[in-house]
């Protein structure tokens, strides 16, 4: 074996070559190196050396190599060993000296087998390990996958989960350590201590009473004291608080229909006559007035020990990795609850852009935490219970662990199989803009549980709200219902099932669940670090995104979700939210999809059927800054679109894409503010088009709440537009012009019939639009819900693309999680 400069080195031993300043016209890695103790960057002639990107060599080529510089004040030695995924190692790096700046490469003979492979690299100086990191890099053929294999996970020959790291070891994360008890148990069957039945007038202070009751039992052996029964019928309520674990509140039922709100506000029925209304409900009702019918809160949070911290010795731990490195393990043991704190630091807040946004405050430097449980320790390594969901880089500041206690907190306590109705009428002028309120919220709690409860009209910012300092809390085969949108003007929250009050809220499962008429459907709060799931959900008419909201949140996965789902950039939106999710996925989702790449990490779409959108800010970045990398689109693979007619435009307005006039929302519009713009839509071959079907949204007709003094908004808009054809999307001709439509709602479709024409292309040109029906193009505003073209296009078949499998990421891990 020799290195670039000829020396020999004895069999299985890496030589370590000098180099004078030799470029590598191979790929690099993607972004620049700060100084450290070592530069490191491993090349290949095919391989992807970017952050999010599987590290892959086709059988049969060379080992990737890696040039090293040693950038410390102090000379030192390098050595390691490039090892298997079974922990075999392949070759060892033979033991060298490097002086201060000197330049060297490893480099392998030969050609790997098919495998997944680790090279380990460290340094030494001054009598301590002062670098340790790993490179990674999978040998395969992606294009023999069988069908419905992602190459970022897929089944292996023994039914296991096989991920596809990037060349930093970053993969999909295990998120199967979320939800109560971190599904090592089912939620238990809690027995009843005290039953109580409907009776006439408020309620909450029985209820409130019954629940201190229980809480001042002594708990079980398994933590629970007991269960407050409401037999089915109407309660009325206010406000109820539960501040002790082992306390469960249990109906009888919501009702057969759990996705049907009960109320209609606009029917115009007082307050009384709704509750006589509801005799002979099959299920347990609770009629609120208060803004949060359950509270559910212990005194305190987690609590950092006053010891010192453990600083992370790894110069990079990977997003999926469990296992790391401390530089002084101290007293750390399994079973110890730890705090990881992961630091961003200026350089980190620059490589990702939120240094310059645009119009808005940068960001500051910005920590997150990982709130783990140690599991095993050897040595300096230590094991934790769930995996990093943002990597920890030296270069960035690094990490420390800190140990923690959470006497404060409350845990085993359910709310279950109720409906709760928060009554409200709209009204006259400001519609549903006043009325807001959760109707669950978890604070400074674990390892609890909501199933089998619908909330209707609650506004807030979350119906279930998991709060600060929650971990493990389960929600399950629930519901949030709101009335149409047309009821509600101006800024009202809409949330439906929310993670995170900002801060600590981690390994949370959403499953089974419903949202109506959701502005954010499941959400993210900002800062908030997984893994946490919604699985399994639907988002009925929702109004924008289910969603990481700001902040970089990280480690979310959305897994079987139908709806609008946003993993992206939000950088001016609110008070500058910038890279909001990062390291999520999407995994079988259905509906409307952004997917974007966050610089420094990754979000993956796998096996989507819907629409791929671009989200607002998709090909931003920061101006005269080379390095920056990201935007874009994120990882998608398996994707398919069943709407074969393509549609793009000029621009669009925040989340009112073009692709809103194919996909049959029923509050779904294209959007833009420019006359001349236009939407235009690809038949993908010549066919003959004779005419347009066309229908313009109608809005509110109450006003914002928050002003109440102004006047009601125009309803009757006209828009004015041209239509045009063409062969090859460069030259258009005219064929209908002067169209004029009235806003009468979408599904109040106006024809526009022409000659017949063949063309590939159609577009609508915007001309203007105005009020009052002047007929004036007064306005650049122009909003379209739907198109229909006639004669309906046909397309060739396309060649189907294979389910995804597993069906299920959360189930297949949670199943390999159950099996070790």
């Amino acid at each position: 074996m020799h290195s670039r400069l000829g020396n020999r080195s004895r069999p299985g031993i890496v030589a370590i070559g000098l180099l004078l300043g030799i470029a590598s016209a191979s790929a690099a890695a993607d972004e620049p190196r700060a100084p450290d103790a070592l530069d490191v960057r491993l090349a290949h002639k095919t391989m992807t050396v970017r952050v999010g990107s599987p590290a892959v060599v086709l059988p049969g080529e060379a080992f990737p190599s890696a040039e090293v510089v040693a950038r410390g004040r102090e000379a030192g030695t390098l050595d390691g060993e490039l090892v298997r995924d079974d922990g075999a190692t392949v070759k060892t790096i033979a033991t060298r000296t490097l002086e201060p700046g000197q330049k060297a490469t490893v480099e392998f003979e030969g050609k790997p087998e098919p495998g997944r492979y680790r090279l380990h690299l460290r340094f030494a100086a001054g009598g301590r390990l002062v670098f340790r990191d790993a490179y990674y890099f999978s040998v395969l053929d992606p294009g023999a996958l069988p069908e419905g294999y992602s190459l970022a996970a897929h089944p292996g020959k023994d039914g296991k989960l096989v991920y596809t790291p990037d060349y930093r070891g970053n993969r999909i994360p295990d998120f199967s350590a979320v939800g109560y008890l971190g599904g090592e148990k089912q939620i238990p069957e809690v027995p009843v201590k005290v039953t109580l039945v409907p009776e006439p007038g408020d309620a909450t202070p029985r209820i409130q009473r019954a629940i201190d009751e229980v809480s001042a039992l002594p708990p079980d052996a398994d933590g629970f004291r007991g269960a407050v029964l409401l037999k089915k019928g109407v309660y009325e309520v206010g406000s109820l608080k539960i501040k002790a674990g082992g306390v469960v509140v249990r109906g009888e039922g919501p009702g057969k229909d759990r996705t049907t709100p009960l109320l209609d506000p606009a029917a115009g029925l007082a307050r009384e006559a709704f509750v006589r209304g509801l005799a002979g409900h099959e299920g347990t009702v609770l009629v609120t007035t208060g803004r949060l019918p359950f509270s559910v809160a212990g005194a305190g949070g987690a609590e950092p020990r006053k010891e010192p911290a453990a600083e992370i010795l790894d110069a990079y731990v990977p997003v999926g990795a469990t296992t790391f490195s401390v530089r002084n393990p101290g007293d750390l043991r399994a079973g110890d609850k730890v705090l990881i704190q992961r630091r961003g630091n200026e350089a980190w807040v620059k490589a990702i852009g939120m240094d310059r946004i645009p119009g808005k405050k940068p960001w500051p430097p910005r920590d997150t935490t990982f709130e783990r449980v140690v599991t095993a320790v050897a040595g300096d390594r230590i094991t934790v219970n769930a995996p990093f969901v943002t990597a920890v880089e030296s270069r960035w500041g690094g990490g420390s662990v800190t140990r923690y206690d959470d006497p404060g907190r409350i845990s085993r306590v359910g709310v279950e199989n109720l409906r709760l109705v928060q009554y409200c009428a709209v009204d006259a002028k400001v519609g549903l803009g006043n009325v807001r309120g959760s109707a669950v919220e978890f604070a400074n709690a674990r390892d609890c549980w909501v199933r089998g409860v619908a909330a209707e009209h609650y506004y807030d910012n979350g119906a279930f709200v998991l709060g600060r300092h929650t971990r493990n809390i389960t929600v399950r085969d629930s519901s949030v219902l709101l009335a149409d949108e047309k009821y509600t003007e101006g800024y009202v929250p809409r949330y439906g099932f929310k993670v995170g009050e900002g801060g600590q809220a981690t390994l949370h499962l959403v499953e089974n669940c419903h949202a109506l008429n959701c502005r954010h459907a499941y959400y993210v709060d900002y800062q908030v670090t997984g893994p946490n799931v919604f699985h399994n959900c639907v988002g009925e008419k929702d109004l924008t995104n289910s969603e990481p909201h700001h902040l970089w949140s990280s480690g979310g996965l959305y897994d079987n979700v139908r709806g609008s789902v946003a993993l992206m950039n939000r950088l001016t939106f609110g008070s500058g939210h910038g890279w909001a999710g990062a390291n999520y996925v999407a995994w079988n989702t259905r509906g409307r999809l952004v997917c974007e790449h966050p610089p420094t990490a990754q979000n993956w779409a796998i096996g989507h059927v819907g629409f791929r959108l671009k989200g607002p800010f998709h090909d931003w970045r920061p101006a005269k800054d080379d390095a920056y990398d990201g935007g874009g689109h994120g990882h998608w693979e398996l994707y398919r679109n069943p709407v074969r007619t393509g549609v793009e435009a000029s621009d669009h307005e925040f989340t009112n894409v073009p692709e809103n006039t194919l996909d049959g929302h029923p509050y779904g519009y294209w959007m833009t503010d420019r006359r001349n713009g236009w939407i235009q839509y690809d038949l993908q071959r010549p066919q003959k088009v004779s005419a347009l079907k066309l229908s313009f949204p109608t809005f509110s007709p109450y006003v914002d709440a928050k002003k109440r003094n102004q006047p009601p908004p125009e309803r009757d808009r006209v828009y004015f537009f041209d239509v045009a054809a063409s062969d090859d999307g460069k030259t258009w001709r005219t064929v209908y012009k002067d169209g004029k439509g009235a806003a009468e709602g979408r599904d109040a479709l106006h024809t526009y019939e022409f000659p017949e024409v063949e063309a590939r292309y159609v577009r609508v040109v915007v001309k203007g639009s105005d009020v009052g029906k002047t007929g004036r193009e007064g306005s650049t505003v122009f909003h379209l819900s739907k198109v229909v073209i006639v004669p309906e296009p046909t397309f060739d078949r396309e060649k189907a693309v294979p389910e995804v499998k597993p069906a299920s990421l959360f189930r297949q891990q949670v199943s390999e999680r159950n099996q070790r």
